[in-house]
């Protein structure tokens, strides 16, 4: 047989090294990837270095437009036993590393809700007010109905006679006090985690913590609520697009209610659970029938909103578009196997549906930003509740605990991540975890070990002290030590858009946009200190730019000391910081570069800053 199998492309392993750009991004940037995961290091407040994982895409945009920085990149050549070794220790590294700042996390929600209660002491009627996931997906009892959504009714009425049956009509009328009774006898007295126990190399035991255990009740007693007086709802929860590619065909609508059967019977029996976590999936899940209700009665598919109100933007309509309507029409074209319409395939069909029905909004332009969307409707609210019955002095008891543990984990934290500009960096932690992740396959994991190790599956070991902690240094140093297949550049905007204007042309394109009084590409903003000279396309621009650049920071600054009753010291920061990142330049450093916040707008806040 003449034919060949087509060949899986191999993963893809690459060391990324990102320049300099004034700000945070001053000291450049380093991360690796796995096709489509990129691991990086960031400092975070108060001066620890936390992992964190980024799509790649949305790396590039952050890093090469946002912060108008270039890429440079390493392929590594590895085995796809190495690939997934060293990705599943990262993952597995972040894993660790969430959970336990979600300790801390959960300290601090403990600690929120009992200051809250504190504060009603005394009143009549001590109530607290928490925000609820998925409060705001039905209109609230004071609302009324409001007009089309009345599908929501039906729905929930009918899940409510389905219940009614599970439980028998007594423990039925009965459950909303029992719930309301459990929400008012919860206690705060629980087991504060150890510091000491800390470990980087393993997971910690979960905590159920006091907030939790609350938001869980309240939930679940909300959601009862909602099923009771089945509230419709809100105006903007349910999409309901017009074109044709949403009519639903004899096929698809039998497999829409194959699913709606499956799911009103898991609702069914969700309050038979003893245990009160059920809220947000009643909530969801009362939801989702009331937006398949709609589409079999009028024959077109219908979907709950994934994009909470003022969510950050992300990516452009153009890039999305055609994406979005392929995989639409393969997430709808599932929906007529009915046997196999379950709860991950609709979700599917949600979030594509989501996408088409944002990315073909016809107010939109092509570079128009698209809302995010998360993977359940999230549509929090704030929710009153009457607080659980507790003493002033169990209360401030309980909170002393907390914040004496909370203080002692804090510091624990911030040994085990500790950031340092040198010794303990974006790269200095990458090449750390690449030497505890291959010392782990090895019982002694000695430094001669981790470094043969390294040597068999990477080529070489890189030492992860000084100076191969910084990052322009690190990224010759791959190059002298692994395996690197490849070398290439991915440049940054400002780069991309000066190559199509020398296209256009020609040299006079560089004249132009050499500097800030010219620029065609960019728009001075009061994120970049005042400078002259871009040096980044060309560095021997340095020998003259650098000294004019560093006299306007250093005039922006002298200004700054007029401007200081005015402007808390900006002009006077700012002109500290453009003089310093202007003496690199005269030693063919390009670190002016502009950079270009409109682009952030595709980027969701990151709450932390690279090095």
């Amino acid at each position: 047989m003449a034919c060949a199998l087509a060949q899986a492309e191999p993963h893809r392993l690459e060391f990324l090294y990102i320049n300099a750009n004034e700000g945070t991004a001053s000291g450049g940037h380093a991360a690796l990837r796995f096709d489509r995961d990129v691991y990086h290091f960031q400092h975070v407040p108060p001066g620890l270095l936390r992992i964190t994982r980024d799509d790649f895409p949305r790396f590039r945009t952050l890093y090469g437009d946002a912060e108008n920085r270039s890429i440079f990149v390493h392929r590594i050549a590895v085995s796809e036993d190495t690939w997934q070794f060293l990705r599943d220790g990262f993952n597995r590294r972040l894993l660790i590393e969430d959970e336990h700042f979600g300790q801390l996390e959960g300290l601090e929600r403990d600690m929120a809700l009992l200051r809250q209660q504190l504060e009603q002491t005394g009143k009549p009627q001590r109530t607290v007010e928490v925000s609820l996931k998925g409060a705001g997906l039905y209109a609230p009892p004071q609302a009324g109905h409001p007009g089309p959504a009345d599908t929501a009714n039906t729905a929930s009425a009918g899940l409510r006679e389905r219940i009614r049956a599970n439980l028998g009509q007594a423990a039925f009328d009965g459950l909303g006090a029992r719930l309301r009774d459990e929400l008012a006898q919860l206690q705060a007295l629980d087991e504060l985690p150890d510091p000491a126990s800390l470990d980087m190399r393993r997971f910690q035991p979960a905590r159920y913590g006091y907030a939790e255990r609350f938001l869980d009740r309240l939930g679940t007693l909300h959601a009862w609520q909602v099923l009771a007086r089945a509230a419709p709802l809100q105006p903007g929860v349910l999409l309901r697009p017009r074109g044709p590619e949403f009519a639903l065909s004899p096929a698809r609508r039998a497999g829409l209610l194959a699913f709606r059967n499956r799911l009103e019977n898991s609702l069914a029996a969700l309050p038979s659970s003893p245990h009160r976590q059920w809220g947000y999936a009643l909530l969801v899940g009362m939801a989702r029938l009331a937006a398949i209700d709609a589409a079999l009665a009028e024959g077109r598919l219908m979907v709950l909103n994934l994009a909470a109100e003022g969510s950050p933007q992300g990516l452009r309509r153009e890039d999305v578009l055609q994406r979005a309507q392929k995989e639409f029409a393969s997430a709808l074209a599932g929906l007529e196997t009915p046997s196999e319409v379950d709860e991950r395939a609709y979700g599917r069909l949600e979030r594509s549906a989501n996408l088409l029905i944002h990315a073909g909004n016809p107010t939109l332009s092509a570079n128009d930003r698209l809302p995010l969307l998360s993977l359940l409707p999230q549509r929090p609210a704030p929710v009153s509740a009457v607080a659980p019955h507790m003493p002033a002095p169990q209360l401030a008891g309980q909170l002393a605990r907390l914040e004496s543990a909370a203080k002692a984990y804090r510091d624990r934290l911030a040994e085990l991540y500790p950031y340092h500009l040198i010794t303990a960096n974006c790269v200095s932690e990458l090449f750390r975890s690449v030497d505890a992740i291959l010392a782990s396959e090895r019982a002694a994991g000695g430094s001669k070990i981790t470094a043969a190790e390294s040597r068999r599956r990477l080529g070489g070991h890189v030492d992860p002290g000084f100076p191969n902690s910084i990052p322009f240094v690190a990224f010759r140093a791959v190059a002298a030590h692994w395996n690197v297949a490849e070398t290439y550049e991915l440049p940054s905007w400002r780069h991309r858009k000066l190559q199509d204007a020398r296209n256009e042309s020609g040299w006079l394109a560089d004249v132009r946009e050499s500097n800030v009084l010219s620029a065609s590409l960019y728009r001075w903003h009061p994120e970049d200190a005042a400078f002259l000279v871009f040096t980044d396309a060309q560095p021997w621009l340095g020998l003259l730019g650098g000294p004019v650049n560093a006299a306007i920071g250093l005039g922006q600054g002298v200004a700054g000391l007029a401007t200081l009753p005015w402007d808390a010291g900006r002009n006077l920061r700012q002109g500290a910081k453009g003089f310093l990142i202007s003496l690199p330049e005269t030693v063919f450093m390009g670190i002016r570069k502009g950079s270009y916040p409109e682009h952030r707008s595709g980027i969701a806040d990151l709450s932390a800053t690279s090095d």
